[in-house]
């Protein structure tokens, strides 16, 4: 009866929309009860219960093995209770925040190769942050606006992009900064290192500038770029800004020349394998009342065609812009709008439902755990799920 007691008390937490995260055992017993168990809606996978049956091992319900686990699942599983398990199991709860003093807004996060992550701020800084310890470990001070692009150049160097107009270029060991790119006019919104070693760069004012790591100099300055996105695709050979103006991509082994462009208005690009990159569209409404909808499309590069457009609204509701574009497997996108995060499964064309920040997300990066971190007006978060961990595309 104390137990009956407690799987009700739970039933009602769950319910209340308690964010206190579920702790599972580690024991994992693969009883292969999940096809045998079913709701109204549909079949109980065998992941979820085994969860349950870890949490009656928590409960110290003795003697649980698969000779018992199904009619103990009888007792104890209320109709609905897969259902709460699925949904609170699968939608996302912030687990930490990255410590700091004074709350910054986090323009750009980068998870660097070994394993530490940077951050760039409203505060004109780049931190270094220990994931463990959650604690900043470094700054590196020197740009005078705020950093709201950072890219991995090596090892221990660190390409930074700011609204001072200017690329840094850091030396992580040092903890200082060993070259200053200057020659835009505007604020300095994307940095990409190409093939070849060089940097691009991309402004508000409508260039990319190519860049000589090595001596400084700026190599090629390409005009009428769309910014303020940008990336390279998965083979290497191009090199696609994305902006108010639509989509331009480059090919970098032939002096950039343009290959490809389409109109619209796209905030953000992500390349995706087999030369094919994701990116949002806005389609504008005829009339300014009836507001605009967001959409993302997947190009294939080597053709210029758009393979598949998938139109945000039809699941998220009212969405007028996507704001970022991860890949975290072949066939699924992570992608933020607002506040709001889901995951998007390009197969079947469904939308996940991840979380909800309360504040706009400004930058996200897949953490090696496979939890997601993200950077807005309150710092830096962590968030993740008990049973869905991302995998790094």
């Amino acid at each position: 009866m104390r137990i009956l007691n407690k799987l009700f008390l739970f039933i009602l937490f769950l319910n209340s929309g308690s964010i206190f995260p579920m702790q599972f055992s580690s024991k994992k017993t693969d009883v292969g009860l999940g096809h045998a168990l079913s709701t109204d809606e549909r079949k109980v996978s065998d992941e979820e219960a085994r969860n349950f049956l870890d949490f009656l091992n928590k409960l110290k319900v003795k003697d649980v093995d698969e000779n018992n686990a199904q009619e103990l699942l009888q007792k104890y599983l209320p109709k609905d209770l897969a259902n709460i398990v699925h949904e609170y199991a699968t939608e996302w709860k912030m687990l930490s925040s990255l410590d700091r003093i004074f709350v910054e807004d986090v323009e750009a996060l980068l998870l660097l190769p070994d394993g530490r992550l940077a951050s760039g701020d409203s505060k004109n800084l780049i931190r270094i942050w220990d994931l463990k310890t959650k604690k900043c470990i470094k700054d590196l001070d020197g740009h005078t606006d705020w950093v709201v692009d950072l890219c991995s150049l090596s090892k221990n160097q660190l390409a930074s992009a700011s609204w001072d107009k200017t690329i840094k270029i850091w030396n992580l060991d040092l903890g200082e900064c060993i070259k200053t790119l200057s020659g835009h006019r505007d604020h300095v919104d994307k940095v990409c290192l190409l093939p070849n070693g060089n940097l691009a760069s991309s402004s508000s004012d409508y260039t990319i500038k190519i860049w000589n790591l090595t001596s400084g100099e700026c190599l090629l300055t390409l005009p009428e770029s769309f910014g303020p996105s940008m990336c390279v695709s998965s083979d290497n050979r191009f090199l696609i800004s994305a902006g108010n103006g639509g989509i331009k991509v480059y090919d970098i082994k032939n002096n950039f020349k343009i290959v490809h462009k389409i109109k619209g208005n796209s905030k953000t690009v992500c390349p995706l394998p087999d030369n094919k990159i994701a990116y949002s569209l806005v389609r504008r409404a005829e009339y300014w009342y009836l507001g605009a909808d967001a959409e993302i499309v997947i190009l294939d590069l080597n053709t210029g065609h758009k393979l598949k457009t998938f139109w945000v609204a039809n699941s998220c509701g009212n969405v007028d812009n996507i704001d970022s574009i991860l890949l975290i497997q072949d066939n699924k996108l992570i992608f933020s709008y607002g506040s709001h995060v889901n995951i998007l499964d390009l197969k079947s064309n469904k939308v996940i439902r991840c979380f909800h920040a309360s504040i706009d997300v400004k930058s996200m990066v897949i953490l090696p755990d496979g939890n997601l971190a993200v950077g807005n007006s309150n710092g830096t978060s962590i968030w993740g799920s008990e049973l869905n961990k991302l995998k790094r595309g």
